[in-house]
């Protein structure tokens, strides 16, 4: 697996200011990250039930995967998503929540894949071949939001090909058990996998890689 981690971040006290005790400056960022975190966890609920009718948010349609048979079937097939076109773009969002398979072994790139994201749910993907871009957002097994995706079981397998997840942001390119009580689960054998931005493995709920 390759792992490349690309942010950085400085604190630079203002000019006019005697300079501070470190401990002070830890408490400041410590509250201040947990005010972004409480703020960006209450837009995700309010937004959820939009992000789940598949209405295009932000530029970008959700695609849902709509195959639920046994063993599965092919990302290349239209037939699979609902509505029925395939992600192939970065304005595509490929969603997985009904418990079925996604088979991969092409040349595609879409926006987001969330496998698990809605509470209750389930999801698989398989990677044989081939070459997939996750760009601009994340890979996100099991869950998507602390409380959202709760009791969700996410997972890929990789046994060939090229799998780059390329985030436009400052970290977590790969989130594996993001909700409470969620198991995300990520498994290579064969083939490349490249995260950009970083890995986050269990955060509230259960993270394997």
């Amino acid at each position: 697996i390759s792992l490349i981690c690309e942010h950085t971040s400085r604190f630079t006290p203002p000019t006019n200011q005697r300079p501070r005790h470190p401990r002070a400056l830890l408490m400041e960022a410590y509250r201040t990250k947990n005010w972004l975190f409480a703020v960006a966890r209450s837009w995700v609920i309010a937004l959820a039930p939009l992000l789940l009718s598949g209405v295009s948010l932000w530029g970008a349609t959700i695609y849902y995967w709509a195959n639920s048979a046994p063993g599965g079937g092919d990302y290349a097939e239209s037939a699979n998503w609902s509505p029925k076109t395939v992600p192939a773009d970065t304005a595509a969002f490929a969603w997985v929540t009904n418990g079925g398979t996604v088979n991969f072994n092409g040349a595609f790139t879409n926006g987001q894949m969330y496998v698990a994201p809605v509470n209750g749910s389930s999801g698989y993907c398989k990677m044989t071949g081939g070459n997939l871009w996750v760009a601009t957002n994340n890979l996100w097994l099991g869950g998507s939001g602390s409380n959202v995706g709760t009791n969700s079981y996410g997972a890929f397998t990789m046994t060939g090909g090229t799998l780059t997840v390329q985030k436009n942001g400052s970290k977590d390119g790969l989130i594996l058990g993001q909700a409470t009580n969620s198991t995300g689960v990520f498994t290579i054998s064969n083939g490349m996998a490249n995260f950009f931005c970083g890995i986050e493995i269990g955060f509230y709920g259960f993270g394997a890689l």
